[in-house]
């Protein structure tokens, strides 16, 4: 077989994460010419190529003009994202650092080009482990019984697998592939398997289950799209992931499992991107580094991928799971038993095993006709905060269950009995909030009836929740109306999160911010838990319009000041003229209820 050689120097690991350090600055800032060259000369690639991207105003004379300069000739074109990848005969046996400066320099100085990085490596990146005694423990960690009871997905719904490809003729996986796919490394067409780790990342995806065989998958009725960009060694060029990513963003898979990592890249960076825009949900692995380095975390570390991290059966961070902000959530990715190659199972470790399980359930949710950014926020809010949510991962663990619960109407949950306890608040409000008196009720929230009273100025639309639910969007795991009839600080209509154990609800409006903005709403906490120790949260946060994550103003939790509403203010100006999304998420644990209402949101010059 014509299989693609790598040398030492270009080896695409399997690492379930690619880097964010040495490329992320010139990554995020696109628009700066010089930065869009400042790439890493030590991360593995192959020797001799290069991705360039010239400007759409350089005419072909130019094109081949630098070309000539360069020594290079153009050995494919990825046509969607205006790409060429290059070789350089002279640099393909000895690259040394002055001829990698010359490359760069004129590339710098050349105003025809947007960028020039090498062809970078990325791999898989797992550790074997023959001990199955633990099998599947993931599904009952992360609840899958439960959802499977509400949902097996649909063959509407197809994750795509970039990775060394698929045995076909697996008996979990062979009704499951919806065609021969694609192999980017070679050129026979078919994306067969040569390696184990792709069969098995698709397993844990998408495996039949309850077929009296071998293992069972995430999302049992989903397609499985087989993308082979890794050889049989489990390495793979920047070219060939970023040209997968198009290629199933193109069949319009609504899923796509990324189990790779390797350096940051402009190029993947557009690749990602491009199947963001184009409705494809990303589940990426973080890396195996043990880091919260950013240096090999790509795609991991974009921010239109969803980083996963790996958890340990006794639900802690695996010790060679990479971690941090930058990662969204944590999914069992340690003892994890799946398909193998010619019909057989492995037990194996890695974050490229995390990942499949969240790609999974995203299946589950798409299923519904949820679209990426509801998925992604669907995933974060209804995750299980463990002890390593906040240092880890920023969401929490996968929880299957309250995932896919939130998608379709369900029985009321039952509560924990309301106790006669009376605490005394102990906390004392943040900074810069102000304490309104209000008449404190028992537990839950009564209706109160002080007119509103409109705010100049306020761009905001319906702030004061009174004509109905228009514009604002929401989200509730226990799919219950957010905003309703009491509690209010004005009028008769407010939002009430959570208050019920293991919830997460979200409430949000995309808004345009002005000028010297100011956004002020009210809150009332009320719980009947301890206020001691903060166990239920409510964040004030910043996202775009996509659903990424870009601030958290604000955090309240169940030990903030009782049953008082409470002013907040909090200065936008840093977000001028931007159309975000302000969003009231909360979460909650499975001790005591918490809710926290909110009324009259103004955000004003």
């Amino acid at each position: 077989m014509n299989i693609r050689f790598l040398g030492a120097l270009g080896l695409l690991m399997i690492v379930l994460a690619l880097p964010r350090n040495s490329v992320a600055e010139h990554q995020r800032s696109s628009a700066s010419h010089d930065s869009a060259i400042t790439i890493s000369t030590t991360a593995p690639a192959v020797p001799g190529q290069f991705i360039v991207q010239f400007r759409p105003t350089a005419s072909r004379n130019q094109r081949q003009s630098t070309l000539a300069v360069l020594g290079a000739y153009v050995v494919r074109r990825i046509e969607p994202l205006n790409l060429d990848v290059l070789e350089i005969p002279a640099l393909t046996k000895t690259s040394t650092s002055t001829a990698m400066d010359r490359i760069l320099a004129h590339a710098r100085d050349n105003h025809d080009i947007v960028f020039l990085e090498p062809n970078y490596i990325y791999t898989t990146t797992y550790l074997p482990n023959d001990s199955a005694y633990q099998n599947q423990w993931a599904w009952s960690m992360v609840r899958a019984p439960q959802a499977w009871d509400i949902t097996r997905g649909s063959p509407n719904v197809t994750i795509a697998v970039l990775d060394t490809g698929i045995d076909r003729e697996h008996p979990d996986l062979k009704a499951k592939v919806v065609s021969h796919g694609i192999d980017l490394v070679t050129a026979d067409g078919i994306a067969h398997d040569e390696n184990g780790h792709g069969t098995h990342v698709a397993g844990t995806a998408a495996a039949a289950t309850n077929n009296a065989l071998g293992g069972a998958g995430m999302c049992p009725l989903c397609q499985v799209l087989p993308v082979r960009v890794l050889n049989a060694f489990g390495s793979g060029t920047l070219d060939a992931v970023a040209e997968g990513i198009i290629y199933a963003a193109d069949a319009g898979v609504q899923v796509i499992n990324l189990s790779l990592g390797g350096p940051g890249s402009f190029a993947l960076q557009h690749a990602v991107d491009y199947a963001w825009t184009h409705g494809s949900f990303l589940a990426c692995a973080a890396g195996n580094n043990g880091t919260a380095s950013l240096d090999m975390a790509y795609p991991a570390a974009y921010g239109n991928c969803f980083a996963v991290a790996a958890t340990t059966s006794m639900d802690q961070t695996a010790d060679f799971s990479n971690y941090g902000s930058w990662v969204e959530m944590g999914a069992p990715g340690v003892n994890i038993y799946s398909g193998w190659l010619y019909g057989g199972y492995h037990t194996i470790s890695g974050t490229s095993m995390a990942a499949p399980h969240v790609a999974g359930v995203a299946g589950l949710l798409a299923s519904f006709g949820l679209s990426n950014s509801q998925i992604r926020s669907r995933l974060c809010t209804s995750a299980d905060r463990t002890a390593a949510t906040g240092s880890a991962y920023t969401c929490g663990r996968l929880n299957a269950w309250r995932a896919v619960s939130a998608a379709i109407p369900t029985t009321t949950p039952t509560l924990r009995p309301t106790t006669t306890r009376t605490p005394t608040p102990s906390a004392i409000p943040q900074p810069g909030v102000t304490v309104m008196p209000s008449t404190p009720p028992a537990h839950a929230p009564t209706v109160t009836a002080v007119p509103t009273v409109a705010v100049p100025g306020n761009t905001l639309i319906n702030s004061g929740f009174e004509d109905g639910n228009a514009p604002w969007e929401q989200v509730s795991a226990w799919n219950y109306a957010l905003i309703i009839d009491g509690p209010a600080h004005t009028g008769r209509r407010g939002a009430l999160l959570s208050g019920f154990i293991n919830g997460g609800d979200a409430l949000f409006q995309t808004v345009t911010v002005p000028a010297h903005g100011k956004l002020t709403y009210y809150l009332r906490v009320t719980s009947d838990d301890a206020p001691t120790q903060p166990r239920d949260y409510l964040r004030v946060k910043l996202y775009t319009t996509n659903g990424i994550p870009i601030a958290t103003l604000r955090t309240w939790s169940n030990a903030t000041l009782w049953n008082i509403w409470i002013v907040d203010s909090v200065d936008m100006n840093a977000y001028a003229h931007q159309t975000l999304r302000i969003q009231f998420e909360t979460i909650t644990d499975s001790q005591w209820n918490t809710w926290f209402a909110i009324d009259d949101i103004s955000l004003t010059p």
